[in-house]
């Protein structure tokens, strides 16, 4: 899949950010294509390593598109999916469900990560 014009300065805009700082903030306006644009993000930062990352979602559906869009972006990099049904870390990119990821358990079989990408950022300021 190939990105925007757009998409593409988001995502150097975005890696830029997180070399510079350590982290980031990515706003972008309702239709333009912020899963697409994050997942370009996401596969820049792991291109070329043996990093990982998780791509942290509050809701089923937004897990399952994150991880279907990922994909499309990304063909090469291996996925999984920590939530209620599965617990997998196996890929390069895992995709997490808030409330699973928040039980101790689940968070102690956590590797190290280079990246956490959290979908909705506004729900992050929930206790979980």
């Amino acid at each position: 899949m190939l990105l925007r014009p757009r998409q593409k300065t988001f995502v150097e805009r975005s890696v830029q950010a997180l070399d510079e700082h350590g982290n980031t903030l990515a706003v972008a306006s309702t239709g333009f294509g912020k899963t697409i644009a994050l997942a370009g993000v996401t596969g820049q930062l792991l291109k070329g390593n043996d990093a990982k990352a998780c791509v942290l979602a509050h809701r089923d559906e937004l897990t399952s598109q994150n991880e279907a869009k990922f994909k499309r972006v990304n063909p090469g990099l291996s996925t999984s999916v920590v939530d209620a049904k599965t617990k997998s870390w196996q890929g390069r990119t895992t995709f997490a469900m808030v409330p699973t990821l928040a039980r101790k358990s689940n968070l102690a079989a956590m590797p190290a990560l280079e990246l956490l990408v959290i979908d909705e950022a506004h729900h992050a300021a929930a206790d979980s």
